[in-house]
């Protein structure tokens, strides 16, 4: 048994207050597994990096994310720069992180993980300011999710984001988007763009079928002006990484790429942000060592 210390950072109302559920289990296993511990809460958004601001003086070797996407990302963010481990142990409702990278769904098993299981350090990539482990997008996607965050309240993953879907397309139209990399330049009218460093995002969705966190790339999944009939058609594909067959998908990978667009919202890791400027995305030189399955 490795003699690390382990801090574990809770969302407690994450997934339907999940991490509170499964609680006096994993506190039993950390107890006969001796292991040394401590926990925090997050009491709002942003509350893991208020955990993390002094990082290097925390005497913890691997921290845990027990929560969904966001609090992973907010995590994840937080250990930019140092020499920290990150595991986690999925309790939200889309958990698209943990698909990406192997690790189990089931938080006794994602715990044993961490306690037996291997680490490695994973690609980080960067939209604008902000890093992301999964994906970055930007256009219909970014208002499903932005639609969806507020219903997960009240419905599981999946369900919130199929009718998060359906409420958007109803009204949703393409943009333009102007696109540098490699120094080619194309303007096209595009319902969605992706960058994605994982496989897997919007509660299940294998948007990047080809991607890994671990060759150095980005792989960019551009879907094409299309109707919303076949767009309806297109999504239950994505689910299944079978959206390839559409004409109107395209994918390349790379590890750079400015898109000028005059679109609000960047989906980071699910995630919502604003932007009003150019963005670009890129794989950045620093690296986060985590615990997954290759």
């Amino acid at each position: 048994m490795r003699a690390f210390r382990y801090l574990f950072i809770v969302n407690p109302v994450a997934g339907n207050n999940k991490a509170n559920k499964y609680k006096p289990i994993l506190m039993d296993m950390l107890r006969k597994n001796n292991i040394k511990y401590d926990i925090k809460y997050t009491v709002k958004d942003g509350g893991a990096n208020h955990i993390l601001c002094n990082i290097e003086k925390l005497p913890y070797d691997v921290i845990v994310a027990v929560g969904g996407d966001g609090t992973v990302n907010e995590v994840i963010n937080g250990l930019v720069g140092s020499n920290k481990i990150v595991g986690i142990i999925p309790c939200g409702t889309g958990n698209d992180l943990a698909k990406s990278l192997n690790v189990p769904l089931n938080p006794v098993e994602a715990f044993c993980l961490l306690l037996n299981g291997k680490y490695f350090s994973i690609d980080l990539g960067k939209a604008g300011n902000w890093y992301f482990t999964n994906v970055a997008s930007i256009g219909l996607d970014a208002d499903i999710a932005d639609c969806a965050n507020k219903l997960k309240k009240r419905l599981s993953g999946i369900k919130a984001y199929l009718l998060a879907l359906i409420k958007v397309l109803l009204s949703y139209k393409s943009f333009e988007v102007t696109i540098e990399n490699n120094g080619v330049t194309v303007t096209k009218e595009v319902m969605l763009m992706a960058v994605c460093n994982g496989r897997y995002y919007g509660g299940g969705m294998e948007i990047a079928p080809d991607a890994s966190v671990l060759d150095g790339l980005l792989d960019v999944c551009i879907i094409d002006k299309m109707s919303k009939l076949k767009l309806l058609f297109l999504f239950p594909s994505v689910y299944k990484g079978n959206h390839k067959k559409y004409k109107e998908v395209k994918f390349y990978k790379t590890d750079k790429v400015l898109v000028k667009t005059q679109d609000k919202f960047l989906n980071v890791d699910g995630e919502i942000r604003k932007i009003d400027k150019d963005i670009e995305f890129t794989i950045d030189k620093e690296k986060i060592q985590i615990f997954m399955r290759e």
